[in-house]
């Protein structure tokens, strides 16, 4: 459904010399396949680049290098013009539902702006379409005429949720949707967006710190820290025999109700700044296996069996 090759996304800040500028390099040379009616999360640290990358893919973010394909097709270098008839298909749910939602927009015109872009609809098949969006979602038609103001948090990300499938795209990014919502919906959430890929072949790209979830919802798992893909296998592989460093710790404090002597790995000292990166590998500094190569060389990504690994001791 998705592929990205060798792709890397850049930004600059001001420095505090004069004419100077930093450059961070948020997303480095990312490889990543999502295939079609599959669920790939996207796991790691605040700040590792998770959010830049899954807007990256649909195109709300300029590349500083690399390409992405839709069903084979190119769609890097695409004008806004030509990737229009793209959009409906990708879509992105973002974090935030306080900011993703135009404040001076009803929930109607919200639910509908989408439609009346992308399909030929009269307005009644259009209000059949966003309440039965709703009513997904567990909301009332009566909402419709409503602000985004007048709801919870909870609430707007579940008008924001609909917004997006009442397009019936064909890949989503899930930029930690389920942090504004109670532990009752988000059940329904994530039980309806698996509902919703078996019956639509729908593909996910799901962002978040919660690995519990990601753990449970998704088919594939993605490792990242500082910008880089460090590891990437099926899920059971990823759970039950993770080889990076960084992965392992990460997964190693779970919490599981029926292991309480479950030995927990804790990282020792700080996460590098974006600006100024480690040489070599990047985790050398907080890993635990660490050798003199690992700060001079950047591990070659190794596959093994579909196990995807950047580790120089695997």
């Amino acid at each position: 459904m998705i592929e990205v090759q060798n792709l890397s996304v850049h930004f600059t800040t001001k420095s505090s010399k004069l004419f100077h500028k930093n450059l961070i390099r948020a997303v480095e040379n990312v490889n990543l396949k999502i295939p079609e009616n599959t669920i790939v999360g996207l796991v790691g640290e605040s700040g590792c680049g998770k959010s830049t990358l899954g807007r990256a893919i649909v195109k709300l973010l300029p590349l500083a290098s690399g390409e992405i394909f839709y069903k084979g097709q190119e769609i890097t270098h695409f004008k806004d013009s030509e990737f229009l008839k793209y959009r409906k298909d990708l879509q992105i749910i973002f974090q935030d539902p306080y900011s993703s939602l135009n404040p001076r927009f009803t929930i109607y015109e919200i639910l509908t702006e989408g439609l009346f872009t992308h399909f030929r609809l009269t307005s009644t098949e259009a209000r059949k379409k966003v309440i039965s969006a709703l009513e997904q979602m567990n909301l009332k038609p009566d909402i419709l005429e409503r602000y985004p103001h007048e709801f919870s948090g909870g609430q707007r990300q579940r008008i924001a949720i609909a917004r997006v499938l009442v397009l019936e795209p064909k890949f989503v990014v899930c930029d930690e949707i389920t942090s504004a919502l109670d532990v009752s919906n988000q059940a329904q959430v994530i039980n309806l967006l698996k509902d919703y890929k078996d019956k639509s072949n729908l593909s996910l790209l799901f962002i978040s710190h919660d690995l519990n979830l990601v753990s449970y919802l998704s088919d594939e798992i993605a490792v990242m820290y500082l910008g880089k893909i460090v590891e990437h296998a099926k899920r059971e592989d990823i759970i039950k025999n993770p080889l990076h460093p960084y992965t392992k710790a990460l997964y190693s404090n779970i919490f599981e109700i029926n292991n309480f002597q479950k030995k927990r790995e804790v990282l020792q000292g700080e996460i590098p700044g974006v600006i100024q990166k480690p040489s070599g590998c990047y985790f050398h500094t907080r890993c635990p296996i660490a050798k003199p190569i690992c700060s001079q060389q950047a591990p070659p990504e190794k596959n093994l069996n579909g196990h995807k690994v950047a580790c120089h001791f695997v």
